[in-house]
């Protein structure tokens, strides 16, 4: 202590806010892959709340058993049970956007240069390359294309708020250029359908938010400023 040395790995009671993010969306990668096998596989997206929520919560019991001790105790436990809740309300809303017809068709889709990524696109006049993970693609019958990122933070996010300021200045070009990355494979999305599934604290807050007001001129605004940058 007098020397201020610090272990090479801290013992650690419990996940900072990050480490819980991660494990709610690895629980949400495991099931959404294999919700994106079923569309594969020409089989109707699960619109039963009860279904999905013993799927999730699958999917978040295979994510502790891979990668926590099995002997969990105090803040470990909590926070497994907190993650648990957040699942539970994302099934019911996840039962009605796949009741309205919406399919997930992939799961953290990655474009960049390791094995298995897509690759990725040129972006603008320079070429400069492009890369970035997509949390869920989902795909409908006649409204096309949707892209939405996942969100754990305790309040849930407004695509709209998030990516420019009421001046105009830009924030975030996060969801425009995810349009971009999908281009590159063949995928047109509508700037109103990009948006977020916000898993917030409080349960009864959970929701998809697709941007809605976004149009092809603000797209190409936000193009602009990626390529200006």
């Amino acid at each position: 202590p007098r020397l201020r040395l610090e272990e090479p790995r801290p013992s650690v009671h419990e996940l900072d806010p990050m480490g819980f993010g991660n494990l709610v969306h690895a629980a949400l990668e495991r099931w959404g892959r294999a919700a994106a096998g079923r569309t594969a596989a020409g089989r109707e997206a699960e619109t039963d709340p009860g279904r999905l929520e013993r799927e999730l919560l699958e999917a978040l019991e295979g994510e502790r058993t891979s990668g926590f001790v099995p002997e969990l105790r105090g803040a470990f436990e909590v926070q497994m049970a907190l993650a648990a809740e957040r699942l539970r309300a994302f099934a019911r809303v996840q039962a009605a956007w796949a009741a309205q017809g919406w399919r997930p068709l992939h799961a953290e889709l990655a474009f960049g240069t390791k094995a298995g990524e897509r690759a990725p696109p040129g972006l603008g006049a320079t070429g400069i390359r492009l890369t970035g993970r997509i949390d869920r693609v989902d795909v409908h019958p006649e409204l096309g294309h949707a892209a939405l990122d996942y969100k754990t933070a305790a309040e849930p996010g407004d695509p709209e708020a998030e990516h420019r300021k009421g001046s105009g200045e830009w924030k975030d070009l996060q969801l425009p250029l995810y349009r971009v990355l999908l281009r590159s494979i063949g995928l047109e999305v509508a700037p109103q359908r990009l948006g977020y599934c916000s898993l917030p604290s409080n349960p009864s807050r959970t929701e998809i938010r697709l941007t809605g007001g976004w149009d092809d001129a603000f797209a190409a605004a936000a193009g602009a400023e990626a390529e200006r940058i």
